[in-house]
């Protein structure tokens, strides 16, 4: 079932990924390493020069949506009036252990 929220993956600064398509072939994922095709669809930072590719953003997506979902079991479960909402560092430390890379 959802929880009606909408995830925003972010860098490992913190800062929101947003899509772009690549323009040249110089990119490459820095959650599997694998490189982009011209035209190909990132997420990323110009900031902090971040970028995913759909696979790995999808993957950070699920692993924030299963945190998110144990939190509010925890909530329920504990009647905590807070719950410990997902953490973006927790986040990719779990998704670089189910990464490609």
């Amino acid at each position: 079932s959802s929880l009606g929220v909408v995830f925003m993956t972010a860098c490992p600064n913190g800062h929101r990924l947003t899509a772009f398509l690549v323009p040249n072939n110089t990119f490459r994922c820095d959650g599997c390493s694998d490189s982009a095709d011209l035209f190909d669809t990132l997420y990323g930072c110009r900031k902090c020069n971040f970028d995913l590719c759909n696979s790995c953003n999808s993957l950070l997506i699920n692993a924030m949506r299963s945190q998110k979902q144990k939190a509010v079991q925890q909530h329920i479960e504990e009647k905590d009036p807070d719950p410990d909402w997902p953490d973006p560092t927790k986040i990719y430390k779990l998704g670089n252990k189910l990464g490609k890379g």
